[in-house]
């Protein structure tokens, strides 16, 4: 369950010893590009506005600076690329009653692995949240 789980996503199963390794490739969203672009420069035309402002002998010259927001995108999209790697190690207890998993992995992948999969953390109790049936309606329905 938990190799489907991660072949879903797109992880390929890099070592399978005693410790399984997943290993993914996310790439650059051109969405994201675009949102930290137009972020830039709505800062670039405010920060010009004020300067604008404040210096007003140098004219509309300040909203020059807004010509270099696309760099923002630029390095968004030469930098965004990153490879992720999730640890699991499943510990079973000796009288092969409980089986614990160790997971290492960023703070996203283990927030999606406990929300995905019907695992509860060790000393907590699954709370279930009032959206949590209709959620789950609409993924049967789709």
């Amino acid at each position: 369950e938990i190799a489907l789980h991660y072949k879903n996503l797109n992880f390929k199963i890099k070592d399978a010893s005693d410790v399984i390794t997943f290993e993914g490739a996310f790439a650059p969203s051109v969405g994201q590009a675009a949102y930290v672009t137009s972020c830039a420069a709505l800062g670039l035309a405010s920060t010009a506005l004020v300067l604008t402002i404040q210096f007003p002998a140098l004219g509309n010259a300040w909203y020059l600076m807004c010509l270099f927001s696309p760099f923002a995108g630029q390095y968004y999209w030469e930098n965004a690329e990153r490879v992720e790697t999730v640890r699991v190690k499943l510990v079973t207890s000796d009288d092969d009653t409980e089986t614990d998993i160790v997971l290492e992995a960023s703070k996203d992948e283990i927030e999606r692995f406990g929300e995905e999969l019907p695992y509860n953390m060790k000393g907590m109790k699954r709370v279930r949240g009032v959206f949590d049936n209709q959620a789950k309606k609409e993924k049967a329905e789709a």
